[in-house]
């Protein structure tokens, strides 16, 4: 019954003989003829090496006595080269020496077969060092696909942390102004707000904002108030930027800055700061008659956290002094006073 083993891309399976005598090629051809394996021969090493070279076949029936180029040396060849040592390689020779035999396995060969070689026997190597060879590919493969499906899922995943880390920041950061946002403010200054009610710190508020924001966006364009909205916000993030100061985009062209561990005395410099930093810019605002540039207000409340009042009551505070300081002029900064009225009452 004809042998139809394949190799794993499905064609057949690919056997050089090699032997300076033809008829020794012409016999182990004969045997292996019934078979679906497609032979291939060679009457010197040279001409072997040629042909592993360009059309590599999946099994080698190597003769060790040859002329100027022995089995051994041949054999030693194909080992030295990268893609062609995995080629299992079966020795044939009349010599029975152990020491031949072990030179051989010593080399890389998988089998030695002692002439005369019998039909059956040479046979039932091949299927069995092609079994094993095959198997190893076929493994090699699934490996190679197991690293690819690996590696395409852990490119997956690396999408995935980054599209979440870029869920999570646009949760908690301003698209446009890149500062925190309204919600994410609150979450960390309800924090700094209880850690200041067991230290006994001062917290200031800053409240900001642009001042005639509407007739600059209604002259100039949503863009460039957009434009102008982000260089603000560079300049109080650039001015914000140590621990224990959070700044954060609170509405529309209004911000917010809470500071920790400072006096009032310096929360009102660090609102001085911002506000000529602001002013620096020298943005064009024709609507600002009296400097012709965005300027900010600031409105500004100092207070160490209590049981009784909450973060919102100083954020409240520092808005009523924003109120007054835009009621007054704008461009300007007021600390929050007990007396002081907010709009609501006016």
């Amino acid at each position: 019954m004809p042998d139809t083993y394949q190799s794993p891309d499905k064609r057949e399976a690919l056997v050089l003989v090699v032997d300076d005598n033809p008829s020794n090629c012409r016999l182990l051809s004969n045997y292996l003829s019934p078979t679906t394996y497609k032979v291939v021969t060679a009457t010197n090493g040279f001409e072997a090496l040629q042909i592993v070279d360009t059309t590599p076949p999946d099994i080698i029936l190597l003769d060790i006595m040859m002329p100027e180029m022995n089995g051994f040396e041949v054999c030693a060849k194909i080992k030295e080269n990268p893609n062609t040592r995995d080629i299992p390689i079966i020795f044939f020779s009349a010599q029975t020496e152990t020491d031949d035999k072990l030179r051989g396995f010593s080399l890389g060969a998988v089998d030695y077969v002692t002439k005369p070689i019998k039909k059956s026997e040479i046979i039932a190597r091949i299927r069995t060092h092609l079994t094993i060879r095959f198997q190893q590919l076929e493994l090699q493969k699934k490996n190679e696909e197991l690293e690819t499906l690996t590696s395409a899922l852990q490119k997956r995943e690396l999408d995935l942390k980054e599209a979440n880390f870029a869920l999570e920041r646009m949760a908690r950061y301003d698209v446009l102004t890149n500062l925190c946002n309204r919600r994410h403010f609150f979450e960390l200054a309800n924090t700094y707000w209880g850690e200041s009610r067991t230290a006994g710190f001062p917290l200031s508020i800053l409240m900001i904002d642009i001042d005639f924001f509407k007739q600059y966006n209604d002259g100039y364009g949503h863009l460039a108030g957009d434009a102008c909205l982000t260089k603000v916000a560079k300049c109080i993030q650039e001015c914000f930027n140590e621990q224990g100061q959070l700044a954060a985009r609170y509405g529309g062209e209004e911000f917010v800055v809470l500071l920790t561990h400072i006096t009032h005395e310096e929360a009102l410099k660090k609102a001085q700061e911002v506000c000529y930093a602001v002013y620096e810019q020298r943005i064009p605002n024709a609507a600002n008659f009296t400097t012709n540039c965005i300027t900010i207000s600031v409105g500004v409340a100092t207070e160490s956290a209590s049981e009784e009042k909450i973060i919102e009551d100083l954020i409240a505070c520092a808005d009523i002094a924003l109120y007054q300081a835009k009621q007054n002029g704008r461009n300007r900064i007021l600390a929050y006073q007990e007396n002081m009225k907010h709009k609501n009452d006016v």
